[in-house]
């Protein structure tokens, strides 16, 4: 078991391409990661387990499109409202491929 921080945003890092991955969780900033950063995990080998933390309700939908469309399917969809008296929710998705 290994452990890695990477800006995913900015590309997978080469040698993460390379090795046996079988989870990843991603924490990104509102935006989401994107189609690109997307494509490239869709792009890892099955089986993987993906946790996906989401602070915007459309970056989600945008993103979950994506992966959803590209071989991962949703598992279970959990939000917390961690910042009381707004309308911000942090949402967590646990999606997989097989």
């Amino acid at each position: 078991m290994f452990f890695e921080v990477a800006d995913i945003t900015k590309g997978l890092p080469d040698h993460l391409r390379k090795k046996n991955i079988r989870a990843i969780i991603c924490d990104p900033a509102r935006a989401g990661i994107g189609e690109k950063a997307c494509l490239q995990l869709c792009r890892l080998k099955a089986p993987l387990k993906l946790a996906y933390i989401f602070c915007s309700l459309t970056a989600l939908s945008r993103d979950l499109m994506t992966l959803s469309a590209n071989g991962f399917k949703v598992k279970t969809v959990k939000s917390f409202d961690m910042f009381p008296f707004s309308s911000h929710v942090e949402t967590i998705c646990l999606l997989e491929k097989m």
